[in-house]
């Protein structure tokens, strides 16, 4: 059945946690130690939408692998909840990491430092909001005991103070949903951040981080359950106003309520990076598929976006300097008509978020090619993409429909949007001129003259 738009919605507050073949069910959310009937009656109804008369988690297990959010109702004004409650969390995350990364990564589950640091044979965490919810907290003084404390672990995290510091008890892991933003990180972490150092700045020899291992992980969200992540202004808004005002010294890390400003603000700025956090041990088998910055480089990705081959951008400054802002500034100040090449040059890349397990092509190509601004219905990007995929395969790439808040939107990620759904109407439209959508396999017309002449010029397989 054709329509102009197919959404599935997310995080919808009527809708129920985990939906057949979206995650875990409850029973397989929970960890084998915590066999009790009551629990898991208990852990369910706390799994059940926002919707019923589920007040807190009142028996959540304290060993639990995967850590959902659980914010308190009330009484919290409505103006802190506004993301949480919203559907705000976007259907594609990033993680960059490398082996100087804190906690543990790989394709099938993220521990923050807190599950993994030595001592720490089991999660010594509690959902960040714990102490909102008394029937928990009181049982575990030794963790979470109070939002000044909650406070504290944010602001060491949003300060970088986890790394390279290794602060073990951090239970969060920050993503992005900025393509943009992931790929300066990562050319920024082998060039930079992952250098040692001495007291003058003056990178120590011998310690570059090879390309090949950093890694670049893009993540499904809507193969996880709901509440597993959050934005970090959702995060910065409830709990600045436990933490001090201002910082007494020029020494001291940015404060909450600073950290929260500066979020807030830099929209018009030009350097937000859509950050969100995760937090305790998280299982994203079959959700996820990486690549590295070795690949991407051999694949083209300074052909298709030179400006992010230019060295002398790959130091501390991720947001002023050469950073985001000059990134966004050359990238995204005018239209930019797609050509051929560059559509071909853009699946390419996406080609390298393949697995058996998952395939992100798609999702991918077009955040590829949403590095720049483009034109709103570009003939060459939906003739190309026309040529290269069929309707079905299409249609399984729509986008979560999302109510995030204009302040908290990039260029990138729009411009990504707006992509995916040109390419899905312009489909939508097709199967309903043409009927090219049958219950028969649909084969692919032929590559036309333009199509193999490009990918000649840009040495690719015609098959």
């Amino acid at each position: 059945m054709s329509s102009i738009r197919r959404i599935v919605t997310l995080m919808s507050d009527s809708d129920s946690d985990s939906e057949p073949g979206s995650g875990p069910s409850v029973e397989e959310s929970l960890p084998l130690h915590s066999t009790t009937n009551t629990s898991e009656r208990v852990q369910a109804a706390v799994l059940q939408s926002d919707s019923e008369p589920v007040s807190e988690p009142q028996s959540i297990p304290s060993l639990q692998k995967r850590l959902p959010f659980y914010p308190p109702r009330a009484p919290i004004p409505n103006d802190h909840l506004q993301y949480f409650r919203s559907n705000d969390i976007p259907r594609y995350l990033f993680r960059v990491y490398t082996p100087k990364s804190c906690g543990e990564t790989t394709t099938s589950h993220v521990r923050p430092l807190s599950t993994t640091a030595p001592g720490h044979p089991e999660p010594q965490c509690l959902d960040i909001f714990a102490s909102f919810h008394p029937d928990i907290a009181h049982r575990y003084p030794d963790r979470i005991t109070n939002p000044s404390v909650a406070a504290k672990l944010l602001r060491r995290h949003f300060n970088f103070a986890c790394w390279p510091n290794a602060s073990s008890d951090c239970p969060f892991v920050s993503w992005s949903s900025s393509l943009l933003f992931s790929l300066h990180y990562a050319l920024c972490r082998s060039a930079y951040f992952d250098h040692r150092r001495d007291s003058n700045g003056k990178v120590a020899p011998g310690v570059r981080t090879n390309w090949k291992d950093v890694k670049v992980l893009l993540l499904d969200t809507t193969k996880l359950p709901r509440r597993t992540f959050i934005s970090e202004v959702e995060l910065l808004k409830f709990f600045a106003s436990y933490g001090p005002d201002k910082r007494q010294s020029e020494e001291e890390p940015w404060t909450l309520k600073e950290l929260l400003n500066l979020r807030l603000d830099c929209h018009k700025k030009g350097f937000y990076y859509g950050e969100y956090l995760s937090q305790g041990d998280l299982n994203i088998a079959g959700a996820c598929v990486q690549t590295d910055l070795e690949s991407l480089k051999d694949r083209g990705l300074f052909r298709l976006v030179p400006v992010l081959g230019e060295q002398w951008r790959w130091g501390k400054n991720l947001v002023r300097g050469g950073g985001i802002i000059s990134l966004r500034g050359k990238l995204h100040s005018s239209d930019n008509p797609a050509s051929t090449e560059e559509v071909l040059q853009a699946i390419h890349l996406g080609e390298l978020f393949h697995s058996r397990h998952l395939d992100l092509t798609v999702p991918a190509a077009a955040m590829f090619l949403a590095l720049k601004q483009r034109i709103r219905q570009d003939p060459v990007i939906l003739g190309v993409f026309k040529e290269k995929f069929r309707a079905d395969i299409i249609d399984v790439y729509q986008l979560v429909e999302t109510n995030v808040p204009t302040e908290l939107m990039l260029p990138e990620v729009t411009q990504f949007r707006i992509l995916i759904q040109d390419i899905q109407e312009h489909f939508d439209y097709l199967e309903y001129v043409d009927g090219m959508f049958s219950d028969d396999d649909t084969e692919h017309d032929e590559p036309t003259d333009l199509i193999v002449d490009a990918m000649a010029h840009l040495d690719l397989p015609s098959e």
